[in-house]
C-alpha cells in the first residue's frame, strides 16, 4: 500500500467505477474494492488530479504504468465534462453478458456445464493440473422439470450476408454435438 497522491487518485477512480459497475461483476451491490475503501481521497479537483497524473507520466517508463496513467486521465477528463445523467455503456464482446442474462432470467435453467469433463495436463514432474477454463461450455440449457426434455438456447446472432459474420468452426461443431444430446 502506498500513500501517495497517485495511489489516492487511482483508489478514487476504482471506488467510483466499483460503485457504478461493480454489480456487473458481483451480481449484487457488494463492492469488489473493499481493500481500498480506507485510502484517503485525492487532494484538489479533477483538473488538479489530471495535472498530477500528467506530471507522473513524465517519470515512468513501464508501458503498463504509462497505459494506466493515461486511462486514468481519460476517465477523469470524461468525468469532468459529463452531465450527471449522461451514461452509456457498451461491450465489445456482449455475448458473455447476454448468456449470463439468459441464464438468470429464463425459467428451468439447467447448469449443464458443471457436468462436462475438463481437460487436464500431466507435466514431466508427474503433476496433473486440470484446466477448467478450457472445458466445453454450452450456452443456456433449459430442462423441463421432472423430465428428460432439454432445450439449448443459442445466444449468438449470425449475419448471413458475408463470410466475416458467419459462424466459426467451433460454433458449428458445438451445434452439431448439441443436437446429439
Amino acid at each position: 500500500m502506498s500513500d501517495c497522491e497517485i495511489s489516492r487518485i487511482h483508489a478514487s477512480v476504482i471506488r467510483e467505477l466499483d460503485a457504478v459497475f461493480g454489480w456487473m461483476i458481483t451480481g449484487s451491490d457488494t463492492s469488489v474494492s473493499l481493500d481500498i475503501q480506507n485510502v484517503a481521497t485525492p487532494k484538489g479537483n479533477i483538473s488538479n488530479q489530471i495535472r498530477v497524473l500528467n506530471s507522473e507520466l513524465m517519470s515512468v517508463f513501464s508501458e503498463s504504468e504509462i497505459r494506466l496513467l493515461k486511462l486514468q486521465c481519460e476517465y477523469l477528463q470524461f468525468q469532468r465534462g459529463r452531465e450527471a445523467s449522461d451514461f452509456v455503456i457498451g461491450f465489445q464482446h456482449f455475448h458473455g453478458m447476454w448468456v449470463h442474462m439468459l441464464d438468470k432470467s429464463l425459467i428451468w435453467n439447467f447448469p449443464v456445464n458443471q457436468l462436462f469433463s475438463i481437460p487436464a495436463y500431466k507435466f514431466e514432474d508427474g503433476t496433473i493440473k486440470p484446466a477448467a477454463s478450457k472445458g466445453q461450455r454450452t450456452d443456456t440449457v433449459l430442462r423441463l422439470p421432472d423430465s428428460n426434455i432439454f432445450a439449448v438456447v443459442d445466444a449468438k446472432y449470425y449475419g448471413t450476408q458475408e463470410l466475416g459474420s458467419a459462424p466459426s468452426w467451433p460454433d458449428l461443431v458445438k451445434q452439431f454435438f448439441m443436437r446429439q444430446l
